[in-house]
């Protein structure tokens, strides 16, 4: 059985780590082996890194919670809050460097989330929020190997301050989707100090608000329906059925339906509802009739 380098990297980490590595590469192709000098097994400053980190937190775990007085556990638990914020900041940040060097196909995933899922055991919805975050809130490489920064510099320092969570990110990064081309770079950068500031102070539930009026200020005439109809089409054709017939369906906007009015005949194209499967009425027990009567 053969086993691609990128392979054993996505198995010996999806398995445990680098304990793992060397004995399955051994097991599953003996003549190709990682070798510990090999760049590409390297990891690097960042292992002695989460090496002070695990050491750091085994430490505090030692630390008695019933010992500090009440206003240092009040301090601990925020401190402790804004610890684990900068940590998923940078795990955010690694999902970013999975995603700039195509990691997924070399593993056999489709995609960055399905890897991100496999990789860290986390549901589907986590994981497209984390690479979404990612995109918003990372530093990326370009062709030429030019850093590429992140496109909310303001948001992306906060997150990996720790002094906002992944809601308040994903809320402010929404605010920016309904932003068009038209606005200017003032005005956004603007509107990403404001927003920044207000979510290290206010709850996830009224900085949703606060957004709410932002964007509704930015385009007080509500959401562009007709765009959203125009990019949300779908049109699907079926392949054909013995009898000569091939399904169709999909989505489309009003635009597209008075097209294919035109095309087919106003006569030909009706809407039809597929009836209903009639049911049939469940008869009713009979009363027996009381003694006596």
């Amino acid at each position: 059985m053969s086993v691609s380098g990128d392979c054993r990297f996505y198995l010996c980490n999806r398995r445990g780590g680098s304990a793992l590595r060397a004995t399955l590469a051994q097991q599953h192709h003996p003549d190709d082996a990682p070798d510990p000098a090999d760049s590409y097994w390297e990891p690097g400053p960042a292992q002695t890194a989460i090496d002070a980190v695990a050491t750091a937190v085994d430490g505090l775990l030692e630390v008695d919670p019933t010992a500090p007085g009440t206003g240092a556990t009040l301090d601990l638990l925020r401190a402790v809050e804004m610890q684990t914020r900068r940590l998923y900041g940078m795990s955010v940040s690694v999902i970013s460097q999975m995603d700039h060097r195509g990691l997924a196909a070399p593993a056999g995933q489709l995609s960055t989330t399905s890897l991100v899922r496999q990789i860290i055991n986390i549901s589907r919805t986590d994981a497209a929020a984390r690479v979404r975050r990612s995109a918003a809130t990372s530093v990326g490489t370009g062709m030429s190997g030019a850093p590429i920064p992140a496109r909310l510099p303001l948001l992306a320092a906060a997150v990996h301050a720790g002094t906002i969570g992944p809601r308040h990110a994903d809320l402010v990064t929404g605010v920016f989707k309904t932003f068009d081309a038209s606005v200017p770079q003032e005005l956004r950068e603007s509107v990403e100090t404001f927003l920044v500031a207000e979510a290290t102070v206010a709850d996830p539930s009224t900085f949703d608000q606060v957004c709410r009026s932002i964007i509704l200020a930015a385009n007080p005439d509500g959401p562009q329906e007709e765009k959203d109809a125009h990019d949300k089409q779908e049109f699907h054709i079926g392949a054909r059925r013995p009898d000569g017939l091939t399904k169709v369906w999909g989505l489309l906007d009003d635009l597209t339906v008075e097209s294919l009015r035109v095309v087919f005949g106003a006569g030909d194209v009706r809407t039809r509802r597929r009836p209903q499967q009639m049911r049939r009425p469940r008869p009713r027990p009979r009363r027996r009739p009381r003694p006596g009567r």
